[in-house]
């Protein structure tokens, strides 16, 4: 069966820029626009980027700022504290709130205290055997995204998750900030599909809704992508994100390609059985 319901995710992640208050709105615009979830990046300082962090190309192209990369992550933070205020008002909103944990400690965090249903963990992580075991040994169902990667690194922490638990998720994903089409390679989805036997995402920084459908199409479960409330505000992710009205048509346009896609097995349907007697050949009298 194709036809399960796919598991949208409004990735908000940094798109908050620091601030409670937008990142308020961009749970509120998740909601709206129909998204299963809405997540956001939780991590304490020194946890994602160290003092001598080298920036990277996207962040220089998309945020026009002279800070350093640990100087950025330091703007982009948000407290504690504040995930607590935001995990509440998603509940209010009745959308299940995720944050993807960056290191050891933030670990302990989504899980004990915010007690997310699902951890994911990002590309960067995917070589951290050790962080990969202790998420995986919470029990709680892990989103394992593969950007950066080839199949071997792949391969290697999908066996380290399999040794906790079952019902977990690998992300197809290009860390790149937009994905260009020649480097979106959607039909890793497939090859994932066949090679790991587990379930199948898609974490979308592609301009546009085609790969996300075409990832439909080709058994990703869960899709992720980017929201943010102005792609004209400044930093790192808004230039590739969808605004809300554009994240809304999204959604509308997944759960589309999951009813198009309906069932594996080929029958006519209701409709074509009541017309097939006034359309298909047989025989009819030559006179009365």
């Amino acid at each position: 069966m194709i036809n399960k319901k796919v598991y949208i995710i409004a990735e908000a992640g940094v798109n908050h820029n620091g601030k409670l208050s937008i990142a308020k709105k961009l749970i509120k615009e998740a909601k709206e626009a129909g998204a299963d979830a809405v997540k956001f990046q939780t991590w304490k300082k020194g946890e994602i980027t160290g003092e001598f962090t080298k920036s990277v190309s996207y962040i220089k192209k998309n945020y026009k700022t002279n800070l350093k990369r640990s100087d950025i992550s330091d703007k982009l933070q948000l407290s504690y504290k504040n995930f607590i205020k935001l995990r509440d008002y998603a509940i209010k909103h009745k959308i299940t709130f995720l944050s993807t944990p960056d290191g050891f400690e933030s670990l302990d965090f989504v899980t004990n205290i915010l007690k997310v249903p699902l951890i994911k963990i990002g590309s960067s992580e995917l070589n951290h055997s050790e962080f990969i075991e202790k998420a995986a040994k919470t029990k709680i169902p892990l989103i394992l995204s593969t950007g950066m990667s080839h199949f071997k690194e792949v391969r290697k922490a999908v066996n380290i998750i399999k040794k906790y638990q079952k019902n977990f998720t690998v992300l197809h994903c290009t860390t790149e900030y937009p994905v260009k089409p020649l480097n979106a390679n959607m039909l890793s989805i497939k090859f994932l599909k066949d090679k790991l036997k587990v379930n199948i995402g898609f974490s979308d920084h592609t301009i546009g809704n085609t790969a996300s459908v075409i990832a439909v199409g080709l058994g990703a479960s869960i899709i992720e992508k980017h929201l943010t409330l102005d792609n004209d505000m400044e930093g790192p992710d808004h230039k590739m994100s969808l605004n809300p009205k554009q994240f809304r048509e999204f959604v509308n346009e997944i759960r589309t390609t999951t009813v198009l896609l309906g069932t594996y097995k080929k029958e006519a349907t209701l409709n074509e059985l009541k017309a097939l007697p006034n359309i298909r050949r047989g025989a009819v009298a030559a006179r009365n």
